[in-house]
């Protein structure tokens, strides 16, 4: 039996997980919690083998919770629910061995399939690398990015400013600074430092 937990303030989507994994015979909820604090606080107490995280908790950044769950135990299996269609990876900030992304987008069996294939400790990704990162505390993976978003950080490490591309793109200033900003997020930026 695959024991798992669900990070998700979506209450509705919540819902529809929990039937479709009922409807498994190998698989049982445990668990389910609307922000991160909430499961760190009592993910210690369960024995759960998987846990399926919103990226896009309301008060903590789903990668840096899966981080400090998987700090506390490194064989608990992470599975990304994003809504996000493409998988893209910077640098050596890749997938760890123990974590898949999933969009929310996708068919229920290719969800079932990463949810399997984590507890069974199938082969490792494609995509699995070790950090160069010389910080103890930095998550191992960065986030997926839109085509939007990809988009616009092309036009960025271009010399195009906010303006230019706003232009460009024939959207507002303030929408290519929210971009901007969730990049610098998902690629754990700090605001100082040069997207390049």
């Amino acid at each position: 039996m695959i024991r798992v937990a669900i990070v998700d303030d979506h209450a509705m989507f919540v819902s529809g997980l929990i039937a479709v994994l009922g409807r498994e015979s190998d698989f049982n909820v445990v668990a389910t919690y609307a922000t991160g604090e909430q499961a760190l606080a009592d993910l210690d107490d369960r024995n759960v083998d998987i846990v399926l995280v919103d990226v896009n908790l309301p008060d903590i950044v789903g990668i840096q919770l899966a981080h400090r769950l998987q700090k506390k135990n490194p064989e608990l299996g992470i599975v990304f629910l994003t809504m996000f269609s493409q998988q893209q990876t910077f640098g050596s900030r890749r997938l760890a061995p123990n974590t898949r992304f999933v969009s929310k987008d996708e068919d229920v069996p290719i969800l079932l399939k990463s949810i399997r294939e984590l507890a069974q400790a199938m082969p490792e990704p494609a995509y699995v690398e070790i950090s160069d990162s010389k910080d103890d505390d930095a998550p191992a993976v960065a986030l997926p990015l839109t085509e939007r978003e990809q988009e616009i950080l092309d036009l960025y490490r271009q010399d195009n400013n906010l303006v230019q591309i706003a232009a460009k793109l024939d959207i507002r200033k303030n929408t290519v600074a929210t971009h901007l900003k969730n990049i610098r997020e998902k690629l754990g930026i700090n605001t100082n430092e040069p997207l390049r």
